[in-house]
């Protein structure tokens, strides 16, 4: 799997509510661990480190421009964080 399909993958994922992970596209009624993602393709491992990364930076931008005072970019950080919150999820419930 190339390792941007992977990424699309995993960013169109959403956290399971019950804390058992991601649930992918067309896979909602099994949740996927992330443990699991990672150990069967070395792509979707890849993909998965680099994109935690992304989502850790973005969460962490959103706080430091929450207050700007354009709105454009409130709205942008907002989006960030919105997106990269399902890939938090599962890394919090994996432990």
């Amino acid at each position: 799997m190339a390792v941007g399909r992977a990424v699309r993958q995993l960013l169109a994922a959403t956290a399971d509510p019950e804390g058992q992970g991601l649930l992918l596209r067309g896979l909602e009624y099994q949740p996927r661990s992330l443990a699991d993602l990672s150990a069967e393709d070395p792509t979707l491992a890849v993909a998965l480190e680099g994109s935690l990364r992304l989502a850790r930076i973005a969460t962490a931008a959103a706080e430091v421009v929450r207050d700007h005072p354009h709105p454009h970019v409130r709205r942008a950080a907002a989006v960030l964080s919105a997106r990269a919150h399902p890939l938090l999820a599962a890394a919090e419930a994996a432990g």
